[in-house]
């Protein structure tokens, strides 16, 4: 796991003043905290036990650094190997459509990072937001979009692989429980 906790304090590094977007100005918190929680939402779920544990955790906890922050999926490479920065790269900028037909395609480590992301939003915003009864009014048809995006993407996820069975699972219980 050395690979993964090295890419754990690069990202929290990456992510240094970086906030996630909670509307409320008492409430600061750290955006490396997101990508941390992919990585419990996928060593929950059992990734632990593959092989490639440690390449998929280490993708998963720098799944935004080419997206949000100054750093290049060549960094990546140079620091952790080619394989995660390959992950990273499949993860970045990838249209909500396109999400859904790669997942459609089955539990490739991609496709479980993603998962395991739109699971950690869907929690975020159910906590941050919705249990709360303070879903701002300009936020309310974000949310409402991002859920039903998170729904079909749930619904496209291969149960054949039993680390996507739980993220699904887990996922559509999350929605289930989503009331906007």
């Amino acid at each position: 796991m050395e690979r993964f906790l090295g890419a754990a304090g690069f990202a929290v590094e990456a992510h240094a003043g970086q906030f996630r977007n909670v509307l409320d100005p008492d409430r600061v918190i750290p955006y490396v905290t997101h990508p941390i929680r992919v990585c419990e939402i996928l060593i929950r779920h059992g990734i632990c036990e593959r092989e490639n544990a440690d390449e998929i955790l280490a993708a998963a906890v720098l799944h935004d650094v080419v997206e949000d922050t100054k750093f290049t999926a060549e960094d990546i490479a140079e620091r952790f190997g080619d394989r995660v920065a390959e992950l990273v790269v499949g993860l970045t900028h990838v249209p909500k459509p396109e999400q859904v037909e790669r997942v459609r395609k089955g539990a490739t480590d991609e496709n479980l990072i993603r998962a395991a992301d739109k699971l950690a939003n869907v929690l975020d915003i159910k906590e941050l937001f919705i249990d709360r009864g303070d879903v701002p009014e300009d936020y309310g048809a974000w949310i409402a979009r991002y859920l039903a995006f998170a729904k079909e993407l749930a619904e496209a996820i291969d149960t054949g692989d039993p680390v996507a069975a739980g993220i699904k699972k887990e996922l559509i219980e999350v929605l289930m429980a989503v009331v906007v």
